[in-house]
């Protein structure tokens, strides 16, 4: 790939390879999945910035990917992290087992016979974004009076069922519900210092299981306490969803809500920085439990708040200065790398003994897409447009991977990965 012109054509084609169909209730429908190989379902963040990239090409197979989500919402406002289509696939990924309600359960053995169908997890609450993003491509004010009811319940269930001390903040109860799965900011919480490929696996799977014997009943795995964390990026993401959320509200002339999704957009912020702001180190930390205790390792869920448009701007100067534009942290030959370069858990291959596990090091270009569109709203064009140019240049050099090296440039992960044709969105 020489240019972007043809970055788009070969984008195109990696959608269109990737479209996968599926029925519910005698109705089919359509979405993308991840990688055919490696990720044959369907993910919820992965659709939402699928139908992004769709928007450039077929408005309404953007429309298919969000329809295919909200189909599975569930009547309290639920929306799951994957959604498994193929059932018979699903037999072969077996810690989906582990993702999902059991079927049924005997005193403290959760069982699962029948396959599932969708997980029991969430993932970064973008859809809203989305729908945004389709409507103004489109301006099909009748998509937006289709999905908005689903909208407001996905986002009202997760305001009462996720902020359990009414601060505004979300929190999320494994690792993977952010969407960053092994990332090192989580290392800590999971009672680990300096892991190996072992020790991270099982902690992680105990997270999983654990919330699995409890039948992922979120009041009861709240009173455990033992992984539930109010996540920075998630509460970004979140608070930039419900200010997308007020806009629709606006479009359909839903006052009650536009007052509700800008009031606790705002409520959220101020508890990010009350709480989460590290006012020493100018970064956010993770919070963790009741004690709220904080995250160690500089990743970049720190920096994702740079994403929030009313971000105080003496706090995204700072954030810039002492760590975007360091490169003994992040600005590396191919940044932004998910962890900062001095950290002892940095690995720019994501490699643990020889395993990968992802975020534990990688540039990953929906991460980069999200701070190039902050980083331009706050004024920092430049910086902005050479993420955008090395972005496109680990695509012409590796392809469409999953993630990148920060130091090489070369692909990681899973190829013909779907949501890296976002580097036609920057």
């Amino acid at each position: 790939m020489n240019n972007l012109t043809e970055i788009k054509l070969k984008a195109k084609e990696l959608l269109d390879k990737n479209t996968q169909f599926g029925f519910k209730n005698g109705k089919k429908y359509i979405f993308t999945a991840p990688s055919i190989k490696h990720y044959p379902f369907q993910w919820f963040w992965d659709s939402c910035f699928h139908a992004i990239i769709w928007t450039h090409f077929d408005v309404n197979r953007a429309k298919d990917e969000i329809r295919s989500l909200l189909v599975w919402q569930s009547e309290e406002g639920f929306i799951p992290h994957v959604i498994f289509w193929n059932r018979k696939k699903a037999m072969t990924k077996s810690w989906h087992y582990f993702e999902s309600k059991p079927w049924f359960t005997l005193p403290l053995i959760p069982i699962s016979i029948a396959k599932p169908e969708t997980t029991a997890q969430i993932q970064p609450p973008i859809i809203a974004q989305s729908v945004e993003r389709i409507y103004k491509k489109s301006g099909d004010i009748n998509f937006v009076k289709e999905t908005f009811p689903f909208l407001v319940k996905y986002y009202k269930w997760l305001s009462s069922t996720r902020d359990r001390d009414g601060d505004g903040l979300i929190s999320i109860i494994s690792p993977s519900e952010s969407g960053l799965d092994f990332c090192p900011a989580y290392d800590n919480f999971l009672g680990l210092k300096n892991p190996n490929a072992l020790s991270l696996f099982f902690k992680m799977g105990l997270v999983t299981f654990l919330n699995k014997i409890n039948c992922y009943n979120l009041p009861r795995i709240f009173d455990s306490d033992r992984f539930v964390v109010k996540d920075v990026s998630m509460n970004s993401y979140f608070i930039e969803n419900l200010k997308s959320l007020a806009r629709l509200a606006e479009i359909v002339g839903d006052k009650e809500m536009v007052i509700w999704a800008k009031a606790l957009a705002e409520k959220t912020l101020n508890s990010l920085l009350s709480k989460s702001y590290d006012s020493k180190t100018d970064v956010f930390l993770n919070l963790c439990g009741k004690k709220e205790i904080k995250s160690k390792a500089l990743t970049i869920a720190s920096l994702m708040p740079l994403i929030i448009s009313d971000l105080p701007k003496f706090i995204v100067q700072k954030m810039v200065e002492k760590y975007i534009l360091n490169s003994d942290k992040f600005w590396l030959p191919y940044p932004i790398p998910s962890v900062a370069k001095d950290e002892s858990e940095f690995r720019p291959d994501s490699e643990l003994n020889g395993i990968a596990y992802d975020w534990r090091g990688g540039t990953w270009l929906n991460i980069n897409w999200f701070l190039i569109h902050g980083l331009r709203n706050h004024g920092f064009s430049e910086i902005a447009d050479k993420i955008k140019e090395k972005s496109i240049e680990m695509v012409k050099k590796s392809g469409f991977y999953e993630s990148f090296n920060p130091i090489t440039g070369e692909g990681i992960g899973a190829k013909d990965f779907s949501w890296t044709a976002l580097v036609i969105d920057m």
